[in-house]
Formats: structure tokens, sequence, C-alpha cells
């Protein structure tokens, strides 16, 4: 009928699984003028209702929030084989007090609701309800149903799109930093330009971790400290204020000097060895707030250098972005 062909057309060109549900609702109390229409998705393991999409008539109350299922009793058990719930006048059903009162609360006379069961769960449920007394038809409760239905089937298409999407997305990354990795051998090989190599393995760091800021540091062992060499970020001060680095200082890469162990802290401002420092007051001054400090060490095992990268707001890399960083560092040591 009418109402189908436009609901399926109103829906096709929907990619939002949110918006999908409020449309769908929409569509559906205006066909039925109805009060009140809503979609929830169900959590039966832990009896609860989540209702984040839903259609009202000026003056009826919202639904929206969450719901304990425990409350329905008998008709929860009916949702769960998968038959609707067509009440046409709660006054007339025998329901516990509190239940009857919220009713009257919400204005909610009459109501259909139609579970979605998938594979044996109760996983959403589709609702129309109105502020007074309705003779529901075999029509109404099977456009109901037929509405719930065409809902679920958007809601999954949108999010399987919406995942495709984001694979697409990360592999697109993955190659980019793959590329950027074989950039950086390439160069390791042909550029005899130091600086330009620093300033490639740095633009490789922050690409590779998405920070705002990066560091490298050349360990000096008569001086038994970290020389700055490069960096992409720093105010002036700072640079100048981190020229030299010792392991009694309180700055990451201080400590992973001392430790020759990777520092992250993901809030500087959370940070206890950093508290009242200088080196506070210069994360502050170049606006890092979380870093990253990895020791640079040769082939047969000796410290040679530190690399570190900065964001600007609390930050904690990712399992894939710290392996891709070990990749950069083999080759920042060898360099």
């Amino acid at each position: 009928n009418s109402y189908l062909l436009a609901l399926a057309d109103r829906l096709r060109s929907l990619e939002d699984p949110h918006t999908i549900q409020v449309a769908a609702t929409e569509l559906l109390r205006e066909h039925l003028d109805a009060a009140r229409a809503f979609y929830a998705e169900i959590d039966d393991q832990n009896h609860r209702g989540y209702i984040d999409a839903e259609s009202v008539r000026d003056g009826a109350p919202s639904m929206i929030g969450a719901c304990d299922l425990r409350q329905f009793g008998y008709f929860l058990s009916r949702m769960r084989a998968g038959a609707p719930r067509v009440v046409g006048d709660w006054q007339d059903v025998k329901l516990e007090r509190e239940t009857a009162a919220e009713l009257t609360t919400r204005q909610i006379c009459a109501q259909i609701t139609v579970p979605l069961v998938k594979q044996g769960s109760l996983v959403a449920s589709l609702t129309v309800n109105d502020t007074r007394p309705r003779a529901w038809s075999d029509r109404d409760v099977a456009v109901v149903s037929e509405t719930a239905e065409r809902t679920w089937a958007a809601v999954e298409r949108a999010g399987a799109q919406r995942a495709l999407r984001e694979s697409q997305s990360k592999l697109a990354i993955e190659l980019a930093d793959t590329q950027q990795l074989h950039r950086i051998s390439s160069s390791l090989i042909k550029d005899d330009d130091l600086d330009g190599l620093y300033e490639n393995f740095l633009d490789a760091a922050r690409s590779l971790m998405r920070s705002d800021a990066a560091s490298i540091q050349k360990y000096d062992a008569d001086q038994q400290a970290l020389f700055l060499l490069a960096h992409q970020g720093f105010a002036a001060e700072s640079a100048r204020f981190w020229r030299w680095v010792r392991a009694d200082g309180a700055s990451t890469c201080g400590v992973a000097l001392k430790t020759c162990q990777p520092v992250i802290i993901a809030d500087v401002e959370q940070w206890d060895v950093a508290a009242g420092t200088d080196d506070l007051a210069h994360f502050r001054l170049s606006g890092i707030r979380a870093v990253l400090s990895t020791p640079l060490l040769s082939r047969d095992g000796r410290l040679v250098g530190m690399m570190s990268t900065h964001w600007r707001d609390a930050h904690q890399p990712s399992e894939r972005e710290l392996k891709l960083l070990a990749v950069l560092s083999r080759q920042a040591a060898d360099l």
C-alpha cells in the first residue's frame, strides 16, 4: 500500500541507524494517527530496554530513556516468543499498582507492541500507543509488524555499510602507514642529508601516532644525557630547556633514559613525577598533555637515542600504533 511504499522510500535514503528508527516512528505514528510511536533496543539478558527513537504528538509525554523489562511480567514472556502485545484499553487489564500508575502518568491507554526476536533472542520492539481507547484492527497490527521488520532490516543494512566504510578507512590508513615506513627505509639508503632525515622521521612519527608534536634525541655517553637533534611542535623556550636531558629530570625522556624502557604518560597533569617541576611548566608552555618516549637501541642493545611523540589532549596510544612506532624506532636507531 501507499504507506509501505512511503516507508521504503524514506528508509532507503538513510544511512544512520538512529535516523532510520526516528523516521520509521514518525511515519508509523502519523499513519495510525496515534499519540506516540517508539523503537526500543533490548538487552534481554540484563532485563533492560532502551528507547532512543520516538515520534510524539504534541502534548504527549516522551518515552525516551531506559526501562526495566521485568515490570511487564507475563507480557514479556509473550514478547520473547515473538507474539505482539495488543491492548485496546489498559484499564481492562489487571496490572500491578506501580505499572498502572506509570501508564496513567504517561497517558497510555491503548497500545500495540511488536517484538523483534532474532536468532532466538529478543533484541528490539516497535510500539504504538494512544491516549484514548482504540479498537486496533488486524491491519493495524500487521502494519506495525511490517514496519518493525523493515526498520530492523534498514538498521542492520546501515550498520553493515558503516562497518564496511570503517573497514575501508582502516585499510587505507594501514596502507598509508606502511608506505610511510617504506619511504623512511628508502630515504636511509638514498639520503645523506641528516637534518632532512630527522625531519622525515618526525613527520613519520606524527603521522603514524596521530600526534601533535615529536622529537628525536641522541644519547651522548660522555655527558650521560640526551641531546635534542630535532623537534616539531615545541615552543622555542621549551626546545632550549630540553636541549639536554638527563636521567634525573622530570621529563618522560629522562625517565626512559633512566629505565631504558618506553614511558607512556596519558596525562602529564596527573603525573606525580612532573608535579611542580620546570618540566611540567614547559609541557604546559608547549601545549603538551600526553607523551610517549621510546628509547632507540642499536642492534647490539646499546642506547643510542630517544624518540618522543606528544599530544595536546590526554591520550593513550593503541597497540597498533605502538607496533608501528617500534618499527620506526628501529629505523631511527639505525640512523
